[in-house]
């Protein structure tokens, strides 16, 4: 939240990465990741809620 708070030309999304849920979930903390979501979204330089960007790992087994 750094950049977007202090340089213009940043905004911000806010997201939890597909491949963390389920470790959330599994811990039982999700719903309190979920509100953390929930309120960094409220910040004025948040323009999206969920992650983005290349995909240049993968989980499933052909490398697809």
């Amino acid at each position: 939240m750094w950049a977007a708070e202090n340089r213009s030309e940043v905004l911000a999304a806010v997201a939890i990465h597909p491949n963390e849920a389920p470790v959330y979930e599994a811990s039982g903390g999700l719903n309190e990741a979920i509100a953390v979501i929930d309120e960094l979204a409220a910040h004025p330089r948040v323009r999206a809620i969920g992650e983005t960007g290349l995909e240049f790992f993968r989980t499933d087994d052909d490398g697809q």
